[in-house]
């Protein structure tokens, strides 16, 4: 404890001197994709995250002949310099540690790094032989290494309980402790042993107990700190990767949970049967205080003699961003799209750095602090955030924080008048302005004056003491003389104060203990709250995200789809009246007269340009869906396309149009598309012209699955073994193993045979059989993910699991990788969290059923925390509160087309937390007045297709779904839809039976609410799933079709099942 951190045994180990096979698969990465030369090396270590390291020692052996020369040794790292992978690495070259200190025996060398900064960060580490040396006739043998972090272990006492939960007390909990980036002390069961015997230090068998606890306890040495906070990181930090991870492996299940979340309270990981408690933790004694408190590094040290190109302003920083300067002007100066007050100072981040200035105190005394920040960008732009930091030699401190929205003022808060503040000669305080997501328009204009509280009342000026020199040096005097005062830098991003951690307290001593103390505090989960709360509606949403109420009504359609719907929510009927409109009014045709299908504004892609092609099939607009399909049915396969990612080829694969070539999710999603256009048309004789495309896809993605890394000893052993290799989903290029496309192709892959087979049987059975290895693959890494992946609390105080988006990430990207996915404003890690994560397991795949109770951990983590807890929601709610806007101002994040939420609880058939979803995410997107959609939730294009596609989708699965062999009808529809005298009308609705429309009208004032329906002429379904949701949730007490009883019906459900029926019906159901 208080030791410096070794991680290295949290990493890859490869070590030339043993056989390959022995050897983790994954450190051929450290050659084929981070390009470290094979020859000469000895050792190297390969981590899954990025990580902060100080020393690095190498210890030769001891009964080893001499080890080389350590002129001859070269000990060298491919920094993670933002990079968001192994295989897409963005710039840097390769560094090479100093020369070492060596031990008196020779045998240890140790190096100090730099490498504790996100920039110079360790993924990798190889020690080699320098070139130009020649190794010894008998070489040389491997090192071992030590990689030493920054930060020191901390010691805690862990309690591990399981068989305490109703039906898991018979079950043998047979396991083992497992630990990443920490150490385990020697485990024993529990007190009372409680059929828990150890079989070693880490290991034992467990058997049921009559009521005894069972478990065991074990010290263990750890890093990190809880991020259980009130606000979800859009990104994290540096330090945030460099955690502990716990992993409990037992017959009876498996989980993994951080150490340092029991320093906020227990682990109750219901999903698993298994609590967790700290007995007792010790840190490392506080270090004595610093001589003096250290000046800011990271100045700003380039003059900057017109910033933003007018000479106007000057300062410091960099033409683009961060800067800091002034306007010495008597007037007010306009720069591009800011303005700056007459003599005023002002700052502007960096997109990865927050700008600050410091004052640093010349005196001894107590001071007072007064301030302001304002928005001096009013043309774009969300927005910054700024704090106030103290640091004295003790440590530092928080004063205030705040944020303003575009073009907003803020004055420093009263709780931060310092007059009760104490400094030193040295002492720190800081104003930090950062972005607020984007950094762009975030050009700031600051106050910030000191006073001395007694004493001489003496007074600093940030803005008099700067605006007229403010070139003269940086530190720069202040006006009494003093030099180096104020210090002008831009801070690593960890400058951000931490939110205050959620602690749980508990004095519970047992599972059972926590339980009741759960139970007395009665809270609920995000979707058990939906569940009680009154249902949303069109209205609720929209006041939320546009109050008022004074909203216009829908354009009117220049023409309309061949499918119609008539509901009680006038808005609904006339977006679906729209719908066909809006999609093909921005599009060109052909020289044949076919429409040319993009993703407007964007070219197309067939990642979303499919939804667009299938929201078109379920208008009935079936001939513009084939015009669509046309585009890579019909691309010349002559031209090679080009795809981001580690692919073998491109021979046959479903892209090479326009936009596909970085989005290389596409010919999974456009293979089942093509699937569903059979579907809903039962066109044979296109799926047979369709077929040798459609075959050659679906070869190409068996080819790319099965070659990658396929010569390499042990490749049966690597995580991904058996997905496609990495490769890019969207706009930057980003290549890892993404979960979401290749549960994609999987699920395109088994649609594909389920279609073929009805031309070619015997190739039906051939492709499923394919499907369902690659299902097995894919399900195999996931299974891992689950283990490996830390649990997270959310609000009824569980513990629930999460499936990160990508196999080598242990739980949300957001919390481990502290660079972004391409942009830290428009893709930071939280967006493949929210966006592209574990949810595509659900929906479309349906790899991970509702019966999988992770499954439903994934669906809690993402409505109790991504999807409440985000920066971007304070930006549409002003004052955001989780607690007070959850229900009508939140379950969004960022691009809600690809959102699945709303999908899984209709999918789940949780109708009131459909509902919520569907209308929520439809009220931040739309653009009121043409009703058309936004592509974001903070921002546009103000026209995006494949949003309105999406919305369509989920209005048409609202109302008509295929599930298997049966059709809903009605099944997600408010209950106010059907209060007296309403009705719901859907005709002409395509399909997977044929087009199908009914209508309910509702007497529910008399009991009764009846339904016309006519049934799909072509396919008879196995069931029609007919649902009455009943206005006060009333039971159906009877039914009747076409005048006969009919007792087929579920009333808890509020479902009539329909079997064996053809034709024109009548139902109506009694209440």
């Amino acid at each position: 404890m208080g030791q410096p951190a070794d991680i290295a045994p949290s990493a890859y180990l490869y070590l030339r001197d043993r056989n390959p096979d022995e050897n983790p698969p994954e450190t051929e990465i450290l050659f084929s994709a981070l390009k470290h030369k094979r020859a000469g090396v000895l050792c190297g270590l390969l981590w899954e995250e990025p990580r902060p390291v100080s020393r690095i020692e190498l210890v030769w052996p001891a009964n080893a002949k001499a080890g080389p020369r350590p002129d001859d040794v070269i000990v060298r790292w491919l920094p993670h310099g933002n990079s968001s992978s192994w295989w897409s690495r963005r710039g840097g070259e390769a560094r090479a540690a100093a020369k070492p200190e060596v031990s008196a025996d020779g045998r240890i060398y140790v190096y100090t790094v730099d490498a504790r900064r996100p920039e110079t960060a360790m993924d990798n580490v190889v020690v080699a032989l320098r070139e130009g040396v020649t190794p010894p006739v008998e070489p040389y043998s491997s090192p071992a290494i030590r990689v030493l972090t920054p930060e020191p272990w901390k010691l805690m006492e862990v309690e591990v309980e399981w068989g305490f939960q109703a039906g898991t007390e018979k079950l043998a909990f047979d396991g083992r402790l497992e630990v990443c980036n920490g150490v385990l002390g020697k485990a024993r069961p529990l007190a009372g042993h409680g059929g828990t015997t150890l079989v070693s230090d880490h290991a034992w068998r467990s058997k049921p107990a009559d009521g005894q606890r069972r478990g065991i306890a074990v010290p263990l040495l750890y890093l990190g700190s809880t991020l259980n906070t009130s606000v979800w990181r859009q990104q994290a930090r540096l330090k945030d990767a460099n955690r502990t991870i716990v992993t409990v492996r037992t017959g009876a299940g498996s989980f993994s949970f951080l150490p340092a979340d029991l320093e906020a309270g227990p682990i109750l990981a219901s999903e698993y049967g298994f609590f967790v408690r700290a007995t007792g933790t010790r840190q490392a004694a506080a270090p004595a205080p610093a001589r003096e408190v250290p000046a800011p590094r990271d100045l700003l040290t380039a003059k900057v003699d017109a910033v933003a190109g007018s000479p106007a302003v000057r300062g410091w920083g960099s033409n683009a961003t961060p800067w800091f300067g002034r306007n010495p002007a008597e007037r007010a100066v306009t720069v591009s799209t800011f303005t700056l007050p007459a003599r005023s100072v002002a700052m502007h981040p960096g997109p990865t750095r927050p700008v600050a200035v410091a004052w640093r105190s010349p005196i001894q005394g107590r001071v007072s602090v007064r301030g302001k920040v304002a928005g001096a960008d009013t043309k774009g732009g969300n927005g910054i955030e700024w704090w106030l930091t103290r640091e004295t030699r003790t440590g530092a401190q928080v004063l205030a924080s705040g944020a303003i929205e575009r073009g907003g003022v803020q004055p420093i808060p009263a709780g931060a008048d310092a007059a009760k503040l104490a400094v030193e000669p040295g002492d720190l305080l800081s104003l930090v302005v950062g972005p607020k997501g984007s950094h762009s328009h975030d050009t700031t204009t600051v106050e910030l004056v000191i006073k001395e509280a007694g004493g001489k009342a003496r007074a600093w000026d940030l803005t008099k003491d700067l605006v007229d020199s403010i070139q003269a040096s940086n530190p720069h005097a202040d006006s009494l003389g003093n030099p180096a005062v104020w210090h002008l830098y831009a801070p690593e991003r960890d400058a951000q104060p931490e939110p205050a951690s959620l602690v749980f307290p508990s004095r519970a001593t047992s599972a059972r203990e926590f339980e009741r103390e759960l139970a007395a505090r009665r809270l609920k989960t995000i979707r058990q709250r939906v569940r009680e709360h009154a249902e949303q509606t069109w209205e609720g949403a929209m006041q939320a995200m546009h109050p008022g109420g004074d909203w216009p009504p829908y354009p009117k359609p220049e023409f309309e789809p061949a499918a119609q719907i008539d509901v009680p929510d006038r808005r609904l009927t006339d977006a679906w009246r729209c719908g066909t409109w809006h999609l093909l009014r921005v599009l060109k045709k052909d020289p044949q007269g076919r429409y040319i299908l993009r993703d407007f504004p964007y070219d197309a892609l067939a990642h979303e340009t499919f939804l667009i092609v299938r929201a078109l099939d379920l208008q009935g607009m079936h001939q513009a869906a084939r015009d669509g399909l046309a585009r890579w049915l019909e691309r010349d396969e002559k031209k090679p396309a080009k795809m981001d990612g580690l692919f073998a080829d491109t021979i046959g694969a479903m892209s090479g149009v326009e936009w596909d070539w970085q989005h290389a999710g596409g010919p999974g999603v456009m293979q089942w598309q093509m699937v569903e256009h059979y579907l809903l048309t039962g066109d044979r004789d296109w799926l047979a012209r369709a077929a040798p495309k459609l075959q050659a896809n679906a070869d190409w993605m068996i080819r790319q699955r099965r070659g990658y890394l396929k010569d390499v000893p042990g490749h049966e052993r690597l995580w991904t073994h058996g997905l496609l290799p990495p490769h890019n989903t969207w706009d930057s290029t980003n290549w890892r193993p993404w979960y979401e496309s290749n549960a994609n192709c999987c699920f395109g892959l088994s649609r594909f045979a389920e279609a073929i087979a009805d031309l070619d049987p015997e190739l039906g059975k051939k492709y499923a059989a394919e499907a369902q290895a690659y299902a097995r693959d894919v399900l195999a890494a996931v299974e891992k993910s689950f283990v490996l992946s830390p649990v997270i609390r959310v609000r009824d105080g569980t513990y629930r699991s999460f499936l990160p988006p990508t196999p080598y990430i242990r739980g949300p990207a957001s919390r481990c990788m502290p660079t972004s996915f391409g942009s830290p404003e428009h893709t930071p890690g939280l967006y493949p969290d929210a966006i592209r994560g574990g949810v595509h397991l659900i929906n479309l795949s349906g790899l991970l059923p509702p019966t999988d109770p992770r499954a439903q951990g994934v669906i809690d983590v993402l409505e109790d925390r991504l999807l409440l807890e985000h920066h971007r929601l304070p930006m549409r709610t002003r004052g955001y509160d989780p607690e007070t806007h959850w229900f009508g101002h939140a379950g969004w994040y960022y691009q809600c087309g690809i959102e699945r939420t709303a999908n899984v609880h209709l999918q789940w058939d949780d109708v009131p937390n459909f509902l919520r979803s569907f209308y929520n995410q439809y009220a931040v997107d739309i653009v009121v007045g043409p009703y058309t959609f936004n592509e974001h939730t903070t921002r546009g294009p103000a026209d995006k297709s494949f949003e309105e596609a999406a919305f369509l989708e989920r209005l048409r699965n609202m109302l008509v779904m295929e599930e298997g062999d049966s059709l809903w009808l009605a099944r997600a529809t408010p209950r106010a839809w059907l209060t007296q005298g309403r009705r719901i009308a859907a005709r002409n609705m395509p399909s997977h039976f044929g087009t199908v429309t009914y209508e309910i009208v509702s007497d529910a004032d008399n009991g009764r609410i009846a339904a016309t329906i006519e049934l799909p002429p072509r396919k008879p379904p196995k069931a029609i799933l007919l649902r009455l949701r009943h206005p006060e949730a009333a039971p159906i007490k009877s039914a009747t079709m076409n005048g006969r009883p009919w007792a087929d019906f579920d009333a808890a459900k509020e479902v009539i099942r329909l079997r064996d029926v053809k034709g024109a019906i009548k139902v109506e159901a009694a209440y």
